[in-house]
Formats: C-alpha cells, sequence, structure tokens
C-alpha cells in the first residue's frame, strides 16, 4: 500500500518498485493545482463499471487514456 504523505489518499501497487515515490510527487502536482486531473481525464466510469475501464485501458479502446473511477454515481460520461 503507497500512502502519500502530503495527503490521505492511498493507493496499492506492486506494478513499479519505485511507483510509492512517483504516487507521492503526482499527488503533490494534483494538491498542488500545478496540473489539474481533469486535463488528463478521457473518460469517467462509474464503480459498478470498474472491470470496463480496466478493460479499455489493457485494450486501449475508444481512445482512453486516464479514466476516473467515480465512486459518487452510477452514469458513464
Amino acid at each position: 500500500m503507497m500512502r502519500s504523505a502530503r495527503s490521505k489518499i492511498s493507493a496499492t501497487s506492486a506494478l513499479c518498485p519505485s511507483g510509492s515515490l512517483r504516487f507521492d510527487r503526482l499527488v503533490h502536482v494534483f494538491a498542488a493545482k500545478i496540473v489539474a486531473a481533469t486535463l488528463m481525464t478521457t473518460h469517467r466510469f462509474p464503480f459498478s463499471q470498474l472491470d470496463r475501464a480496466f478493460a479499455m485501458m489493457r485494450d486501449r479502446t475508444e481512445g482512453v487514456v486516464k479514466p476516473i473511477i467515480d465512486f459518487t454515481t452510477n452514469s458513464i460520461q
């Protein structure tokens, strides 16, 4: 589990040993509003469509770059 020292956001990953450091830096960039996360977002999915979001990222379909998983709604945009 990675936990940013600068925020209360956490993520779990085993893909990259340096992921924790990169994640911490990324959270800082977003928190400091240096870059808006929404500028990189191409799709938004409700949690109920998490499998579809991961399939699209894996297959690189429909122009997906960075999807957001929305835990507050059940609609797709």
